[in-house]
């Protein structure tokens, strides 16, 4: 096939064959006659393909001039597609409508929407927020997954410690809940794994399946215990060290005679009639019974319902009945 210039000074080029040669014997570039373009092969399958035999390590340059100060590699080495980049800066960055959109450094820190990864993984948003995935040793240290800039106190994360095989939640730069090895939940930085903590999770034979602990490392106040045989204890520690100014000697009776129980229905259930207190007619007498304020309402002026313990009015019905006892023996004792 034969390409004429009808212009002076500009060369002809010729096809001998479907083949462009070289001073070589053999192929260098092959056209075949639908348009595949083969280079190191004289019968390409795709519009171009390229083939080395003889490293079996296909690799296309794109290099400048100054001796290889900037240059993109793309080969195929041991099955694995690679892109290479040897700018002096050693980063390859990857733009899409004219801006960059994902960046690998030299250290291998790759970054999406930033130029300037600082985690394996940095995903760069808006007011330079980011993901930071960091992988440390697999029996040391811990796996992360964080949120915000690494350079303000107010970051979460979400991270897994390998020590002790506990996955960890933080808010604010605080840990706020943890889950451990055998299961257990613990929240607000507690993180003691048997007997006491601020946690849910576990049932069984003595175990705490719901506990609650001082924000000031007072230790629990309360917790629901279950057991074996299937019962539940509601408990609020009660512990004598804990205690002072610890008085006997008081008038149950007279504040009991105080107390109005009623009975009454709820008006969501107006079919089912109940025994109880009204919660305001109990916080004069037993006050700790009583959580909230009469007739309060919410920011929004829905109500704000008082609710009662009523077994914080165990201890006064106690008292009453020993005082009753107390009477009982000194009319028998006096009148025989």
């Amino acid at each position: 096939m034969t390409n004429a210039r009808d212009k002076a000074n500009i060369p002809v080029l010729n096809f001998s064959s479907k083949g462009i040669d070289d001073n070589a014997t053999s192929t260098v570039i092959t056209i075949e006659s639908g348009g595949d373009v083969g280079v190191g092969t004289t019968n390409p399958s795709e519009k171009l393909q390229v083939m080395d035999t003889a490293s079996n390590i296909p690799k296309i340059r794109l290099e400048t001039s100054d001796g290889g100060n900037k240059r993109l590699d793309l080969s195929v080495e041991s099955s694995v597609g690679t892109i290479a980049s040897t700018q002096s800066a050693q980063q390859l960055a990857f733009k899409t409508a004219g801006g960059e959109a994902v960046r690998i450094d030299a250290t291998g820190q790759v970054g999406i929407g930033t130029s300037s990864p600082d985690r394996e993984l940095t995903v760069g948003g808006v007011s330079n927020a980011r993901i930071g995935i960091l992988s440390n040793d697999n029996s040391t240290g811990a796996s992360q997954l964080q949120f915000g800039d690494p350079d303000n106190s107010q970051i979460g994360r979400i991270y897994y410690e390998h020590s002790d095989n506990s996955m960890r939640l933080h808010t604010n730069n605080t840990e706020a809940m943890r889950i451990h090895s055998n299961g257990r939940q613990t929240f607000n930085g507690s993180s003691t794994t048997s007997g006491h903590g601020n946690f849910v999770g576990e049932v069984g034979s003595s175990f705490r399946a719901l506990a609650f602990e001082h924000t000031n490392g007072g230790g629990i106040f309360g917790h629901v215990t279950t057991n074996g045989g299937g019962s539940v204890s509601y408990n609020t520690t009660s512990d004598y060290r804990l205690k002072e100014n610890v008085s006997y000697d008081f008038d149950a009776t007279a504040r009991l005679k105080q107390l109005k129980p009623a009975r009454f229905n709820f008006i969501a259930d107006a079919d089912t009639t109940v025994d109880g207190f009204l919660a305001h007619e109990v916080s004069s007498v037993v006050p700790e019974a009583i959580t909230g304020t009469k007739d309060a309402v919410d920011e929004d002026g829905n109500p704000d319902y008082q609710a009662i313990d009523q077994a914080k009015l165990v201890p006064l019905l106690v008292k009453t009945i020993q005082e009753l006892e107390a009477r009982i023996t000194t009319l028998e004792t006096n009148n025989p």
